[in-house]
């Protein structure tokens, strides 16, 4: 996650949190090639391989070009993960699981999304949607306004819970995709629960809320608006320092939040 730089906020949590509490890590699910390294191609280099059906993982899920490319030094963004990302101009891709999802259960699937800094691809919207066989029991649609600056990336997330009547079996599906101007996809993850993948990792620069990457003075700050705010945000602890959310603003969610800031997520 980088280095962490702690200012005065960080006695003042430690102080109302009671201590270290250790919280575990979430329960993740693999997908495969989550960082788009498989197929290696070379730097300043891309291919369509999603939307053109040669990926080893990842399938095309509409119509659309869709494919994975190596920023190197020769463009306007770098990956945040890897040497490699996945672009979309205007396709989306999917990718079915080898886990059966669970009935009335709550994942959580998250992604670095990049922003070029090029007349050419004026961020339009994105989505990231969850599946359990037919059913689709996801959607984060990232508008315009919610981008990541030109030349930047910013971590999205969507959260969503199985029917309670899911038939058993159902494999769990990932998907992602932009509406039509290139938008840039890395570092997959998907977690079992509500809480954020990274719990701390809730500011981005001079403490507006967002998830950047680093852990910093900046998510103290956020992390103590949002819970006084009583935020969705901020809701990162159950009862007993287990992460989660619970719809309670308390001392769980300043030992969540503490622990998974001095463990780097």
């Amino acid at each position: 996650m980088g280095v962490h730089q702690i200012g005065g906020s960080a006695a003042f949590l430690w102080a109302l949190s009671g201590g270290w509490v250790s919280s575990g890590v979430a329960q993740t699910i693999a997908i495969g090639d989550p960082g788009f390294e498989t197929a290696v191609i070379a730097p300043c280099g891309f291919t369509a391989a999603i939307s053109g059906g040669t990926h080893p993982f990842w399938q095309a899920g509409g119509p659309g070009e869709i494919g994975i490319w190596d920023p190197g030094t020769c463009w306007d963004l770098t990956a945040p993960e890897g040497q490699q990302v996945a672009y979309s101009n205007g396709g989306s891709a999917k990718q079915v699981l080898g886990t059966a999802a669970l009935a009335g259960t709550t994942y959580t699937l998250s992604a670095k999304l990049g922003r070029r800094s090029h007349p050419c691809c004026g961020f339009s919207s994105a989505v990231l949607e969850l599946w359990a066989g037919g059913t689709r029991f996801g959607l984060r649609t990232v508008a315009a306004a919610e981008a990541p600056a030109p030349g930047a990336w910013q971590t999205y997330s969507v959260t969503g819970t199985t029917p309670a009547g899911l038939a058993a079996g159902q494999l769990l599906e990932v998907r992602f995709g932009a509406s039509n101007s290139q938008v840039n996809f890395d570092d997959l993850r998907l977690v079992v629960g509500g809480a954020p993948v990274c719990a701390a990792d809730l500011g981005g620069p001079g403490g507006v809320p967002g998830s950047d990457g680093v852990l910093n003075n900046n998510d103290f700050i956020v992390f103590i608006d949002l819970f006084f705010a009583h935020a969705a945000a901020a809701d990162v602890g159950t009862t007993g320092g287990t992460p989660g959310t619970d719809g309670v603003w308390d001392n769980n969610d300043f030992v969540v939040f503490i622990d998974r800031f001095f463990d780097g997520c």
